[in-house]
């Protein structure tokens, strides 16, 4: 099965599908939790010597520099939106916590592009996408030789995968033959980059040139976003170092048959036992001097934990990731946070320290990051259209699995109803197939806070088995199931959501597609859960019967599970009750089928399937 790739945005009233003109569907919290990723305090202070030209934004766009004329200048259809700030983004998605940016300077404030702000109070269909550039005054470097550009800066966007947020240096010759640097490339649309420190060489561009300008454009032609913001403090031209490295980014990572690498936030201890974590890292060399064998070097004091890459060259300006060569394998519950740096043997560069953190439970599985925060987001599975929406995860060593632990939102409707799938995944084709399901549940009892499902009987999943366990509900257009999501996952198809109607514009029905966004989806191997009680009849216990998308133009997919051997018929049949299609079954487990009904009128069928001298299961489906 192809997979259609859409990263989902945020919403608040009203929302629409659309892969290139996507207007957002979840709605989450601006301060999502960095829990596993802290940035150490230890900040190297620059030498004052070593600052060329230095802007603080202390005086907004009349600038605070050392130019003749300090003054900042806006440009583009949207320049005006550019302004100083104290207290964060602003409009219909700054959330009730707005993000303030962590810089050197941040007391004394900070330009922002703020493209929500802008549109503040219309909807989403109404909002448009801005474009704008903020220019310096001219920097003189004509007396200097080797020059980087340094500033810090924290952005958002949402919601084109394309869009750019770029810097742009101007050495005289004009705007149409400047180089620009995409500042962004590192970033997930919709996701809060926080603080941001971005260096650059910009010697060959810019020394000993006495008119440069430094150009910060929100949108580059069509490339631009809907809303959200760019904060950007503190620009500066430092002298450029012969050696100096930064770390982007780092990772604790488990191998995975299906991503190759894939990370959690929380793991059984039975399962990354089976297992090891490899720690990683991005690094940047930012000096003018080539830097031999640069190394990541990772470090757990509590567990007496030391490991290291292979050693690297990286020439000036390159960039690459870093993984060490040792494995870390808990041996108790517990949490683990490593120190990562990124250094080289001669001891020439060393990085600040990233620090990883990560949790090994008794029995709870999960991508989502729920522990940690009390701000969670949300998402309307049926708001729409029929769907459903989970995570993925890779078993390592075969376990029961007893329930599957779930938190809905609070605005979750009274009468809400869905159940929770659990679906398999093929490793080599990403063919999703499904393997059961709980009987109807009234979500609308439990929104508001974690609650337990448990499987009757438990289900056996094997060591190698990628599963996906996801939240499902109907559309009736009256009821409305909200899931909460909760942090974000920083590869494709780790959080999935298929649109079973087809209500995504330019998306088949039933495609799955992904979302940077965690939904409170979890694996839980307790043997002593107390879920939720889903039973309803012994029948249903043992055959269900699936089809989707449902309306749609005449190609079904039907999913039948079973615990038994069946031995009946599939038979369909319009509103007269005329026989249209039937087929003998006998069939145990899981069975996925095609039905075409392409020749058939659009209208209102129904399929039944008939368990001899049994009950009967009926489904109703739309022709459009």
């Amino acid at each position: 099965m192809k997979y259609n790739l859409l990263i989902f945005g945020v919403l608040f009233v009203n929302y629409s599908f659309s892969q290139e003109t996507f207007k957002s569907i979840l709605s989450t919290a601006n301060n999502n939790s960095t829990y596993d990723q802290i940035r150490s305090l230890e900040i190297s202070n620059l030498d004052s010597a070593d600052i060329i030209w230095y802007e603080d934004f202390r005086e907004g766009l009349d600038g605070n520099n050392s130019s003749l004329n300090p003054a900042w200048t806006t440009s583009g259809d949207d320049g005006n939106i550019w302004s100083q700030d104290f207290d964060g983004s602003n409009g219909d998605y700054a959330g009730e916590i707005p993000y303030l940016l962590e810089s050197e300077s941040a007391s004394n404030g900070w330009m922002i592009f703020d493209a929500d702000g802008s549109n503040a109070g219309l909807p989403v269909s109404a909002y448009t996408e801005k474009k704008g550039q903020l220019t310096s005054p001219y920097i003189d470097l004509s007396n200097d030789s080797n020059v980087t550009l340094s500033f810090e800066h924290a952005y958002r966007w949402c919601c084109f995968s394309s869009h750019e947020l770029v810097v742009s240096i101007n050495n005289g010759s004009g705007w149409e033959s400047a180089t620009s640097f995409q500042v962004n490339e590192i970033g997930t649309v919709n996701v809060l980059s926080g603080t941001v420190n971005f260096e650059v060489i910009i010697t060959e561009i810019a020394a000993l040139q006495d008119s440069v300008q430094i150009r910060f454009d929100w949108a580059v032609g069509e490339n631009t976003a809907s809303h959200y913001y760019w904060m950007i403090d503190d620009v500066k031209i430092i002298k450029t170092q012969p050696y100096a490295s930064n770390i982007l980014n780092s990772f604790n990572n488990v191998p995975s048959a299906y991503f190759g690498g894939t990370s959690y936030r929380i793991m059984p201890l039975e399962q990354i036992s089976a297992t090891e974590c490899f720690y990683g890292g991005y690094i940047e060399n930012v000096g003018f001097n080539t830097i031999d064998s640069m190394r990541i070097h990772a470090e757990i004091p509590s567990e007496n934990f030391n490991a290291q890459s292979i050693g690297l060259s990286l020439i000036s300006s390159d960039k690459d990731s870093l993984f060490v060569n040792d494995g870390f394998s808990p041996t108790e519950i517990g949490t683990y946070t490593a120190n990562i740096i990124g250094k080289d043997d001669n001891d020439y560069v060393i990085t600040d320290t990233l620090r990883r953190t990560f949790s090994v439970s008794d029995h709870i599985y999960a991508r989502d990051n729920g522990d940690n925060v009390t701000n969670f987001g949300r998402y309307a599975i049926n708001g729409d259209g029929s769907r459903q929406y989970g995570n993925v995860y890779d078993i390592y060593s075969t376990s029961t699995l007893y329930s599957v632990k779930v938190r809905l939102d609070e605005r979750t409707t009274p009468n809400a109803q869905g159940t929770i799938r659990l679906n398999t995944v093929d490793t080599q084709s990403g063919e999703i197939s499904f393997l059961v399901e709980t009987e109807m549940l009234n979500f609308g009892d439990f929104a508001g806070d974690w609650f337990d499902i448990s499987f009757d009987p438990p289900v056996i999943l094997d060591a190698g088995q990628v599963v996906l366990p996801t939240v499902f509900a109907s559309y009736n257009g009256v009821d409305t199931v909200f899931i909460n999501t909760s942090g974000n996952n920083p590869n494709n198809s780790e959080s999935l959501v298929q649109d079973i109607d087809g209500i995504q514009e330019g998306v088949d029905p039933g495609a799955w597609l992904y979302t940077t966004f965690a939904p409170c989806v979890r694996l839980n191997f307790d043997p002593n859960v107390v879920g939720v009680n889903v039973s309803t009849n012994e029948y249903s216990k043992k055959i269900s019967l699936s089809v989707y998308p449902n309306p749609s133009k005449g190609e079904f997919n039907i999913q039948i599970f079973t615990n038994e051997t069946v031995y009946g018929q599939l038979r369909i049949t319009d509103m007269m009750g005329r026989k249209v299609l039937s087929e003998d079954i006998n069939i145990y487990g899981s069975v996925n089928k095609n039905i075409s009904l392409k020749n058939f009128e659009k209208g209102v069928y129904f399929i039944s399937l008939n368990k001899i001298n049994d009950n009967k299961l009926i489904k109703k489906i739309i022709i459009h």
